[in-house]
């Protein structure tokens, strides 16, 4: 293939570098991270540098480095230079990379990788993964009017081209493993022509020749990148319904002017599932999810099936006697049967190894037939009853076939055996396809092409084998094969054990994870259904910003129950025990606590009700075996596969069903069960073991953790074991911040710090430094404080030492270790242990703004930790320890749906172009006529819009035509205040017009918005699904306490001081986004309004709407004291939806003479509020009894001012001035339910009058005075004085405005 590209690189000091195409007219400019498209003629100063030739461009690789000692995002140019050609289809030729080239875009100075440390491992990694022979790209030839592609099928290629079906744009991207490298190029809206499209997997070509004529045979697998990894790291489905190493194989035929093709696909089971430990001989598989925590994910899977393929058939490949195979194939087809979507499909399930062995060829013919036969009886039209694809160049609609379905075939690894299957359907299949392209010549072509194409199968099938299992598949057909097959076995074992986490790593570099571990990409994922919408960072931040405008606060109870088990010798003892004490550890100890008076066995809250359900349970447990080199060196499951089936028929029946089965390291256990109506709910869920005995060496000391999220707040459980000994503390600190610091959840490597509740739970083993017998005798006393004076994990935290901004609950409860088993005496033995309360429950809560310095939270924005119920202990003699629990009362977010997308549209306004490109115009007024747009004039507006946008940086400009210029920003969002400085004269007699250089740019973000809102839609018709099928919720047997009373209450008031602000409501006032540090503003830009979409009442200071509002010309006031100082600065954009405020009178002055007063009415839900500044005194008058919230602001003083709120009103009202206001009278009518916003803006009014609302009405009104009177205040804007208006020429017709968005 010849050099198509040419990459030019920047000068010293530069970050300008150029790109040149030897097919297209334009070059690409590219200036650090900005693109822009410019002609030869300018391109022509940035070519005096070096420059290399290459065959393609892949796109920007986004990844981190140290440059000049500090951590950066370093973007990465990646081209190809070295490819092969695999053949011709078509117009189209389809090549193989060989090699690649990286080019450094982002710093000044270097264009090469190799000179920036740490850089040059990232790139050989990303080399390796595309130059291993399985990744193609497909070139058109020039000229052609083909769009021919390799990344679709040619049936989606067809419909896409003649109906722009935009479900096969979507599917597409699926196969296309460079996708995430064109960001750059869609943001700035290059030609797609500058990049290839890479697909991984394998390609086969062949030419036949039929009689004179050559016919192209070509077969091409296509490996999905959305569930991408290596074998067994990646198995069955993800929470997204992508299965792991999902293949779309298709067969062509192409000669002359017809074309046939027909599609197969293959998959991973879609369940959970893995295979852990070693792997060796017989791969023992397990379900990591129950049930209920399967279907989701098992019905997105089957809707992306029937979605994209309409219908199709599954062929199960997977062994009766093959050890777990068979409970992996039974649960497929039981998963099949149990929903409406999948009764209908047709599956059917063939043991291949039992019924083709290949050690009998005669037998494997045999087999196959009877597969045949099967697949007969159970698809309609039999083998080839889905038909096949089919056109001819004429592209007429009546000679066109369509490939009605497709086979989903799958094994347990989905290679070999499904391979084999799937060229024997093809083989079937094969003949009618002859006969529609070369008719009478169909025999002969038959007997060439089934020559050829069996090894064409298997060479693409290897091709995939190797990407997923790291060998080439096992095909043995004689004993020589077997050889070659018992060696790729080997490799195989070998390579999966202890080379495919670095091999994974290789796959989520090039799939662009880079910045899934960024707070705010976290954030705005669960904001958005959890989905990964591309785009821009900063509108990814504003949707964090304004999250409290469209989500909901709920109410829900955790109950975290910790116990040393002991080993559970005596349970294994005594059977019939288990659920009484179980019960009465989760269920009963509250009640139990409370049968003494007072009650010496845990805190209760006072008013407590018990006869809620907890909607989750976390159960850890500790030494369910006995911590022996025998466990630690191979621990078995069966005890915790025992306990988890002992809990789940004590919770199932009572509608709760559980996350995971169970998460183990050898003794520490943890299990966590949620109620039914939440299941649909969760998502990400995820498990990890981290080891801190014998330096990390051993798991007899150590923790696990369950991690998931619900609706948009994320948790985390972890439950841990530390060090023993009396004097130890310091290795107890040293295990809790080894856990701390190295858990890191898949599939972005969350922390445990990355989450918005954490609740840790176990057997801490920290003691009370006290004599033994001193010890015992406050116990007899119940002198809990005098004990806790000498606990070593109050001190430690009094230290901040460990579990640092962890709360913990009041300990009003014995000390739960050491105790004689079955008796009430603490040890006796011959060690004769000091008690301690080693069993312990703290947990935190992340502020909803965490992402932000902690000096811009919103400061009445109330966040507490958690309402703590009951913390006690159970008196279950059964183990050496007393098992603990805690329940705690939380709040989550669930989103409204339609509100985000009214938040995320409005916010697009705010945001901009994502190229960040306006075009400018300017007119001389005195002329009448445009100013030609010379390169001097370019200079000077480049300066003064980068000047005047508040921090603005112009990355470049180029000339438009002779009186335009394309300016080009870097953050969109500065071209958003760049055309609200269009009519404002640069000059005495230059005005400038301004208008976005895309003018409906809003268009840029639908699809990603479009793929949002279709995730969200089938989101909750799944849920619905999965709610009709599980069992309803059931009563818990917990019984109210009579009685509720609580010693030492200044230990509560201590402990649950942030506890005291909790909501009890499941619905709370809409807050508004936090404060981010002001830019630098140099002149006041145009106010735009967007539509109310809020009745809440409003805070001080803003209106429920989006606005951006212009810096007042005053001195904001601080208008309710310090819980609202957040939301009074007005000169900034906020958003918000209102909040109460409480019931109290603040004063405070700020500037010259400057008096505020809040007055709340009397025997009212009402406040009301009069903002000034500026050597002004207001009086409130307030109103008889209402339901109102008014507030006016005033930042230039009035000469009069009348406010007369009406009786008996159900209303929202702001009104703001801004400019001198001679009289204003605002009036709202009687029994209105209004929400009513007026807002003066830049006028000057001899007076001024709105009357809105209307009796009786439910109405929603906006009025907008914006500099409509009569006489109009000039202002200052720019550095030139502006001059007067020039003289009206009737004779001159006006200049038209440019239209603007």
């Amino acid at each position: 293939m010849p050099n198509i590209l040419r990459f030019y690189e920047a000068a010293p000091g530069s970050e300008d570098c150029l790109l040149t195409h030897r097919d297209l007219q334009q070059c690409l400019l590219i200036k650090g991270t900005a693109l822009q498209e410019v002609t030869e003629r300018e391109a022509v100063v940035y070519k005096k540098g070096n420059f290399i030739s290459c065959h393609g461009c892949l796109g920007i690789l986004p990844v981190s480095a140290f440059v000049n000692g500090e951590q950066k995002i370093v973007e990465l140019l990646l081209l190809i230079s070295h490819c092969e050609s695999v053949g011709k289809l078509k117009d189209a030729e389809i090549f193989r990379i060989s090699d690649l080239d990286a080019r450094v875009l982002n710093v000044p100075g270097t264009s090469r990788y190799d000179q920036i440390p740490g850089l040059r491992q990232t790139v050989l990694t990303t080399k390796g993964f595309f130059t291993g022979g399985k990744s193609y790209f497909c070139v058109k030839r020039a000229g052609s009017a083909s769009e021919m592609c390799i990344h679709l099928s040619q049936q989606q290629q067809f419909k896409y081209q003649h109906s722009n079906d935009q479900n096969a744009a979507s599917h597409a991207l699926k196969f296309v493993w460079n996708r995430g490298m064109f960001n750059r190029f869609n943001q700035f809206e290059v030609s797609d022509k500058w990049t290839f499209k890479v697909i991984c997997g394998g390609v086969s070509m062949k030419s036949v020749n039929i009689q004179g004529e050559y016919a192209q045979l070509c077969v091409v697998y296509r490996q999905s990148c959305e569930r991408a990894g290596t074998r067994f790291l990646t198995r069955g489905v993800d929470e997204n319904g992508h299965v792991a190493n999902f293949v779309e194989s298709e067969m062509i035929i192409s000669c002359n002017d017809k074309l046939t093709s027909y599609v197969m696909t293959r998959g991973s089971i879609p369940l959970f599932w893995d295979q852990p430990g070693i792997q060796v001989g017989a791969h023992k598989t397990r379900f990591t999810r129950e049930y209920a925590f399967s279907s989701a994910a098992f019905l997105k899977h089957m809707y992306f099936m029937k979605k994209q393929y309409e219908r199709f058939a599954i062929v199960d490949l997977l062994g009766v006697n093959r050890g777990s195979e068979d409970t992996l194939s039974k649960a497929f087809a039981s998963y099949l049967q149990r929903f409406p979507l999948t009764k209908a499909v047709p599956f059917v399930h063939f043991d291949f190894h039992a019924e083709c062995p290949a050690s009998d060829q005669e037998r494997r013919r045999a087999g196959l037939q009877k597969l045949h036969n099967l697949l007969q009886n159970t698809v309609l039209g039999g083998v080839g009853g889905f038909g096949f694809f089919y056109c001819d160049d004429n592209g007429a609609q009546n000679s066109v076939r369509n490939q009605l379905g497709v086979y989903r075939v799958n094994c347990l690894d989905c290679l070999d055996r499904t391979n084999m299957v799937q060229g024997f359907i093809a083989e079937r299949v094969l003949p009618a396809m002859l006969s529609a392209v070369f008719g009478n010549q169909v025999q002969l072509a038959k007997e060439k092409i089934s020559l050829l194409l069996p090894d064409m199968i298997k060479l693409c099938g290897d091709e995939v084998s190797k990407m997923y299992a790291g060998t080439g598949a096992l095909n043995a057909d004689d004993r020589t094969g077997k050889l070659f097959d018992a060696g790729k076995s080997a490799a195989r074992t070998f390579q999966n054990n202890f080379f495919d986490e670095a091999k994974q790593q290789s796959f989520d570099l090039v799939r662009n994870t880079l910045f899934s571990d960024h707070p705010v990409y976290q954030k705005a994922r669960m904001l958005c259904s959890d989905t990964d919408i591309n785009v821009p960072f900063k509108l990814r931040e504003l949707i964090c910003d304004n999250q409290m405008t469209f989500t909901e606060l709920e109410n829900i109870r955790v109950c975290i129950g910790t116990w040393n088990v002991n080993g559970g010798k005596q349970f294994q003892k005594d059977e019939t025990k288990d659920e009484t004490d179980i019960s009465l550890w989760l269920f009963n100890a509250p009640s139990e606590s409370l049968k003494q008076f007072p009650p010496v066995n845990g805190y209760v809250a006072e008013g407590a009700d018990f006869n809620q359900n907890p909607d989750i349970y976390a159960i850890g447990f500790q030494e369910i075996v006995d911590l022996d080199l025998k466990n630690m060196i191979s621990t078995s499951h069966i005890t915790a596969d025992e306990w988890h089936d002992k809990l789940s028929q004590l919770f199932c029946p009572k509608g709760y069903s559980s996350v995971l089965k169970g998460c183990q390291l050898v003794g520490v256990c943890l299990f966590v069960f949620v109620k039914n109506k939440h299941v649909p709910y969760i998502k990400a869920i995820a498990s990890q073991t981290l080891k801190t005995g014998m330096k990390g060496a051993a798991g007899n000391k150590g923790g696990v953790a369950i991690r998931f999220q619900l609706h948009a707040t994320s948790m985390c459980f972890v439950c841990s074991h530390f060090a023993a000994g009396q004097s130890n503390f310091a290795e107890r600190n040293a295990d809790f911040h080894s856990l701390a610091s190295r858990f890191k959840f898949p599939p972005i490597n969350q922390s445990l710090n990355d989450h918005d509740y954490v609740f840790w739970c176990g057997d801490f083993n920290y003691r009370i430094d006290m004599e033994n017998a001193l010890t015992r005798n406050y116990i007899e006393m119940c002198q809990w404080p005098k004990l806790l004076e000498n606990d070593q994990l109050t001190l430690q935290r009094s230290e901040e030492n460990v579990f640092d901004g962890y709360t913990e609950g009041p300990v009003l409860f014995p000390p739960t270790y050491k105790y004689d088993l079955l008796t009430d005496e603490y040890d006796s033995s011959e060690k004769c242990r000091t008690p301690a309360w080693t069993d312990r429950v703290l947990w935190k809560r992340r502020h909803a703004f965490f992402y932000l310095p902690q000096e811009y939270w919103p400061k009445d924005l109330q966040w507490p930790a958690g309402d703590l119920i009951y913390y006690g202990r159970a008196e279950v003699k059964s183990s050496d320890h007393r098992p603990v629990v805690a329940y705690v009362d939380i709040q989550v977010q669930r989103v409204d749906h339609e509100r985000r997308s009214q938040v995320i549209s409005n916010l697009i306004l705010d945001i901009g172009p994502p190229n960040g490109a306006v075009h400018v115009k300017l007119v001389d007024l005195a002329a009448q006529n445009w100013v030609h747009m010379s390169s001097e004039w370019r200079v000077h507006l480049e300066h003064y819009l980068a000047e005047y946008t508040e921090g603005g940086v112009v990355v470049g400009s180029r000339q438009v035509g002779a009186d335009m210029a394309r300016i080009l920003f870097r953050d969109p969002s500065h071209a958003v205040k760049a055309v609200a400085l269009s009519g404002h004269r640069i000059t005495t007699s230059i005005e400038m017009r301004v208008e976005f250089a895309t003018r409906d740019f809003v268009s840029a973000y639908s699809s990603e918005l479009d793929r949002l809102e279709t995730a969200t839609q089938v989101d909750a018709e799944i849920a619905d699904q999965v709610a009709q099928i599980l069992p309803k919720e059931q009563p818990v047997p917990i019984a109210t306490p009579l009685i509720s009373f609580t010693p030492f209450p200044s230990q509560q008031a201590t402990a649950v001081s942030d506890a005291s602000a909790m909501q009890t409501s499941n619905s709370v006032v809409k807050q508004a986004p936090p404060k981010r540090p002001p830019p630098p503003k140099k002149i006041p830009t145009s106010h735009s309004t967007g539509n109310l979409n809020s009745n809440a009442a409003n805070y001080p200071g803003m209106p429920g709407s989006f606005v951006e509002q212009a810096p007042l010309l005053g001195t904001p006031s601080n208008a309710i004291g310090e819980k609202s100082q957040s939301f009074l600065n007005v000169a900034e954009r906020k958003i918000s939806t209102g909040s109460e405020v409480a019931s109290s009178q603040y004063t405070s002055s700020q500037g010259p003479d400057v008096n505020f007063d809040v007055t709340f009415d009397v025997n009212s839900n009402c406040s009301s509020t009069v903002g000034s500044s500026e050597n002004v005194n207001v009086n409130n008058f307030p109103a008889p009894p209402s339901n109102c919230n008014s507030y006016m602001d005033l930042s230039d003083p009035p000469a009069g001012l009348q406010r007369n709120p009406s009786l008996n009103q159900n209303i929202s009202h702001y009104s703001q001035v801004v400019g001198d206001i001679s009289q204003t009278s605002i009036k709202s009518n009687n029994n209105s339910n209004c929400f009513e916003k007026n807002l003066f803006s830049d006028a000057y009014c001899s007076d001024a009058m709105i009357n809105s609302g209307s009796v009786g009405s439910n109405c929603d009104n906006v009025n907008l005075v914006n500099g409509t009177s009569a006489k109009t205040k000039p202002q200052n804007i720019g550095k030139v004085p502006p001059p007067l208006p020039p003289k009206s020429d009737k004779n001159k017709k006006p200049i038209p405005f440019m239209v603007q968005k």
